[in-house]
């Protein structure tokens, strides 16, 4: 973990604050009463709100009724924030959100989880260590620098007992008693539950077969609703298309209405036009063209009667013509029928078949979120894994080995470990051979020393032996003594040079040794053999990611294509029911096409006859008149008229041949419009709208409606009545069940309860507590160790009784923490605390926050302070502190000014 950023709002003496953080050590500069505590009890907050329970309300700005604290940090590859918000009565809410990366380098933080238990929870599972864990080994508090190195080691051992969740074992041993109690209370109403065995098995018969009978009632209920429904569903359909028929039926007489008042106009006007014209036709002819007229009005009243029959067989036969034009066209759109149904098959089963596909691809699809979330976590522990094959590519480098591949790499420097260790053992036995033989070297001259010493001395006599000496002899013993100890002092000097090589030799080797054991820690802790695995299983995800954008591709196409085909189902289920209609239709036609076709017969035979008779009287009429007239009733008229009119023909000539255009464009349009009433009655009877029919449709849906309603909530009664039986035999049939396994159950519990026992004992302080501490603390030692070396310390290791005494190695030698130095204190101190974050996060927890470290410290302490933390190998240490002492050491400096209404951070550098 390492934070990157903090905003905080009315928490400690802070207003509004704001501050960003690197790596490095980063100090926070201030005058006593600036908030430089609040900052870090804000981070503090946001983590764990818990550690300042208690004392709330006191973090909550006078004045001010609520407060908020954000979080930015780094933890796991990952960028999170948490936010915290508290009013002065008591309301909390937490959110924490993490950042995730869009298109184009953008992205947004997206909530992760909400509320203060589950927040702190994450918490606990992101860092991997709980409040006091982080209080004991991240955040050191004023005064409490060298506090767990001052503990008694049974302090400090209770200390890491509760560090590794002492309290949660001893609440489970409680939970084990609590659990023995109940489980001997549930033996003793076992016994009672067994007794009610036989009556429970009496009511479950009856219940059942209660529930037979209402079964099948329920069965016939759902096969009447379901008839019912059908019938009404077709009744409906057939009332639909009944009130379309309705429809096109009122359509069709509201124009035929509308058409023969406008015909009943024109008639109207056309009888005035002919009213008129009789007045005027007996001035438009001279008396012999009269009498011609007059003579000529009978065969031209014979010859009008003859073509109104004429004109009605026509209009007859023209509404035969359009009939059989109608079927023919019905007949031809139907001949589309066998196609449209072919086509709604194949359409239907090309659905079926990509629904199907559809539904395969979604089940395939709905594993891609996981394979993303895998391939991101791969991804992140990959870039890890090689980060960290380089750093120990050049860390085995510097032990003089070279790895080309992860494969292998733990064993080849376990190898060179190995032969390492065998060489130092040789130096070790060389370098004792060789301290020996000077040893012996040195106490021989110092012999000989005394025995030239002696020699030299000597008058006639022998020091050594006591006999005569002469003075040649003498000499002589001098000089042969004095020859050994120049070869003696030649070979000792020899030697100690040996002796200087081996040491030096050695130091070299152990120096390789700790580089080798890094290197060895770095490959065990990193897990770096898993780097192929990791990068080709990242390849494999990616492949499979790809094949999953082509199928995603895949079932847009095909859901694009079902939504196509069920509008194209849509149109042709229409068209089909238009043609089922046209069927209906046609087939009633058919069924009068004989009388039609008689009609047509009994038409052209009277037609024929009228032919017959119309060619004698026009030949009467244009031997009376010389031709036929267009209009035979005024010319009838005329004929009648023609004498009164003589007079005025010449003043009414004008008006008479206005009114004979108006006439005929009148006659022209009444033609047509008896034309259109032919049709529109024709297309009445084609619409084949019966009014009663629908009245019965009508009360039939009703009634179908009603009969449903009270099936259906018959049913709904019923059902609810079987699930009350169905619960009531599912509780007895649990009753029975534990009346009948009581006894069973008590047996159990007898076993239960010795095994609760062993789990009681194995839960206490010399259970598996003590198997955590003695599993942790070689862990602690390594990393504390490792922390140490990096310090600069005289010394070859640091131990972890398993009373958790402390004490340190120079030279094969053990010395008690009462023989440190002030500043050895201080690293051993850092060391301990940092040693434990990384074994009770698992390394994620990658800082350290030190409030005012040198209160309580003299002078040379803190100078040995401030030098070691500039030598800590955290990526990031966050240090309080009311003097510049620390500013040679920092990375970073943020300056607090002192409390005022709002707090502003000021960044020196």
């Amino acid at each position: 973990m390492r934070v990157r950023g903090l905003s905080m709002e009315n928490f400690r003496s802070h207003e509004r604050i704001s501050l960003e953080f690197g790596d490095g050590v980063i100090l926070l500069l201030g005058p006593n009463g600036s908030g430089k505590t609040g900052v870090l009890d804000g981070i503090a907050y946001a983590i764990y709100p818990g550690l300042f329970s208690g004392r709330m309300a006191s973090l909550i700005r006078r004045g001010a009724e609520r407060m908020r604290v954000s979080l930015t940090f780094e933890a796991g590859g990952r960028t999170y924030r948490v936010v915290r918000e508290r009013t002065r009565d008591g309301q909390a809410s937490a959110r924490l959100l993490v950042w995730e990366e869009g298109e184009g380098g953008s992205g947004e933080f997206r909530p992760v989880q909400f509320g203060q238990r589950d927040v702190s929870e994450e918490m606990r599972r992101i860092l991997g260590v709980g409040p006091t864990a982080f209080v004991d080994a991240v955040y050191v508090r004023q005064g409490e620098m060298l506090g767990f190195l001052n503990e008694t080691p049974a302090r400090r051992k209770e200390v890491v007992s509760k560090l590794l969740g002492s309290e949660l074992f001893s609440h489970l041993e409680g939970e084990v008693k609590g659990a023995l109690v109940r489980y001997r209370e549930r033996r003793a109403r076992a016994s009672a539950r067994a007794e009610r065995a036989s009556e429970l098995r009496e009511r479950l018969d009856r219940l059942r077969r209660e529930i037979v009978e209402g079964e099948s009632r329920s069965e016939e209920l759902r096969g009447e609703i379901s008839k019912l429904r059908g019938e009404l569903i077709s009744v409906r359909e057939r009332l639909r298309e009944v009130e379309g028929r309705r429809s096109a039926h009122e359509a069709v007489s509201t124009s035929l209405d509308r058409l023969r008042r406008d015909r009943s106009s024109r008639e109207e006007r056309l009888r005035e036009i002919r009213r008129r014209m009789r007045e005027l036709s007996g001035h438009l002819e001279e008396r012999d063209e009269l009498r011609k007229m007059a003579e000529a009005a009978e065969p031209i009243r014979r010859l009008r009667e003859i073509r109104i029959r004429e004109e009605a067989l026509d209009g007859r036969l023209r509404e035969l013509d359009r009939w059989e034009d109608r079927l023919r066209e019905y007949r031809g759109r139907l001949m589309e029928e066998a196609s449209l149904r072919e086509a709604i098959s194949a359409l239907r089963e090309e659905k079926g078949r990509l629904e199907s596909e559809v539904g395969s691809l979604r089940a395939e699809l709905s594993g891609e979120p996981e394979v993303r979330s895998r391939l991101r976590e791969l991804e992140g522990r990959a870039e890890r894994l090689r980060a960290a094959w380089v750093e120990i590519s050049e860390a085995a480098a510097g032990g003089g080995i070279t790895l080309r591949s992860p494969d292998g790499a733990l064993s080849k420097v376990n190898e060179a470990l190995e032969i390492a260790d065998r060489e130092i053992a040789v130096l070790e036995g060389e370098r004792s051979d060789l301290e020996r033989r000077i040893g012996e070297a040195r106490a021989e001259i110092g012999r000989i020393d005394g025995w030239i010493s002696s020699l030299e001395g000597a008058e006639g006599k022998c020091p050594l032996c006591g006999s005569k000496l002469e003075d040649e002899k003498r000499r002589m013993l001098i000089s042969k003594y004095e020859d050994r100890r120049r070869e003696l002092s030649e070979e000792a000097a020899s030697l100690e040079e040996r002796l200087s090589l081996t040491v030096a030799r050695m130091g070299e080797l152990r120096a390789r040794r700790e580089t080798l054991l890094r290197v060895v820690r770095a490959c065990a802790e990193s897990g770096i053999a898993d780097l192929t695995s990791v990068e080709s299983e990242v390849e494999e995800l990616r492949e499979r990611l790809s094949r999953l954008g082509s199928k995603r591709e895949r079932l847009s196409g095909m859901e694009a294509r079902i939504s196509e085909i069920e509008e194209e189902l849509k149109r042709l289920r229409e068209r089909e029911v238009e043609l089922n209609y046209l069927r209906r239709r046609v087939e009633e036609m058919e069924e009068e096409g004989e009388s039609r076709r008689m009609e047509r017969e009994r038409l052209e035979r009277e037609r024929e006859k009228l032919e017959r008779e119309r060619d004698v009287v026009v030949g009467l009429i244009m031997g009376a008149v010389g031709a036929v007239p267009e209009d035979l009733e005024a010319a009838y008229r005329e004929a009648q008229e023609a004498r009164e009119r003589l007079d005025k023909i010449s003043e009414i000539l004008e008006e008479y041949r206005s009114l004979q255009r108006e006439a005929e464009i009148i006659g022209e349009d009444i033609e047509r419009m008896r034309e259109r009433e032919v049709e529109l009655e024709g297309e009445m009877r084609s619409i084949g709208y019966d009014e009663s029919e629908e009245s019965y449709l009508r009360s039939r849906e009703e009634d179908l409606e009603r009969r449903l309603e009270g099936a259906e909530r018959e049913l709904a009664r019923l059902e609810g009545e079987l699930g009350r039986m169905r619960r009531e035999e599912g509780e007895i049939l649990r009753e029975l069940e534990g009346a009948e396994k009581a006894r069973e159950e008590s047996e159990r519990l007898e076993r239960f309860i010795s095994i609760l026992e062993r789990v009681k004992q194995a839960f206490g302080k010399e259970g598996i507590q003590r198997v955590m501490r003695e599993r942790v603390r070689p862990i602690v030692e390594a990393h504390a160790w490792e922390y140490l070396s990096k310090f600069g310390i005289e010394c070859d290791g640091l131990t972890l009784s398993d009373d958790w005494e402390i004490r340190l190695i120079r030279r094969g030698e053990s010395y008690d923490l009462a023989e440190l130095s002030g500043g050895e204190a201080v690293a051993v101190a850092l060391s301990l605390r940092m040693g434990l974050a990384r074994a009770l996060s698992g390394g994620r927890i990658e800082m350290l926050m030190l409030d005012e470290p040198t209160i309580h410290l003299d002078e040379d302490r803190r100078a040995e302070l401030v030098g070691l933390l500039g030598e800590v190998d955290l990526p990031q240490v966050i240090v309080v502190s009311h003097t510049g002492e620390f500013e040679q050491s920092a990375d970073e400096v943020i300056s607090l000014p002192p409390a005022r209404r709002r707090v502003r951070a000021q960044r020196v550098y």
